[in-house]
């Protein structure tokens, strides 16, 4: 999730883009990646006027295509065969996203899945990673998934994070909704 405030006017000169800020349009961050605008509010306080956007990357598009009667014992990839491959199944519900890197080690994996109404991106986020043991990358630029199983995903490295390195400050946010206090059966 990016954010950021747009001013409507510079020194007195309209800025152009000021109308293209609006729900579901897209903003491209050189570098990063593109992303969607979901939230817009324009405030005013007599004398300037700005927009506070934000904008969530573009693999939340996904969360708009629906999957509905997904069942079936599934390969994660088949190249050859494409009918069989759950990677190539899902892309039929997202036309313009295409597949990046397959971890070699998740080709030949099969799965049974009964899906009867989910998104596109929960299916990937929760359900085939957690089947697959894999994660899933997007480059936003090229609209392209990726899958590494978790054995190869993970690098360690010798980087130590404090205050005294890299660190200027830390927020650190509850979600209650995810904590469980006592289970009973």
């Amino acid at each position: 999730t990016i954010r950021f405030a747009a001013p409507k006017n510079i020194n007195g000169i309209d800025m152009p883009y000021y109308s293209y800020l609006v729900g579901k349009r897209r903003v491209y961050i050189e570098d990063i990646g593109m992303f969607i605008i979901t939230k817009v509010i324009e405030r005013s306080d007599g004398a300037k006027t700005y927009k506070e956007v934000e904008a969530k990357s573009l693999e939340f598009e996904l969360s708009f295509r629906r999957i509905i009667n997904l069942t079936g014992t599934w390969k994660f990839y088949d190249d050859l065969d494409t009918s069989k491959s759950l990677m190539h199944k899902i892309l039929t519900y997202i036309p313009g996203w295409s597949l990046g890197t397959i971890d070699t080690s998740l080709r030949d994996l099969y799965r049974t899945f009964n899906e009867k109404d989910t998104t596109a991106y929960t299916f990937l986020m929760k359900e085939m990673e957690q089947a697959y043991q894999c994660i899933f990358t997007f480059d936003t630029i090229n609209k392209t998934i990726s899958a590494y199983s978790l054995s190869n995903a993970i690098t360690e490295t010798n980087i130590y994070l404090s205050y005294s390195n890299l660190l200027k400050n830390v927020d650190i946010d509850e979600n209650s909704d995810e904590i469980v206090t006592a289970l009973s059966v």
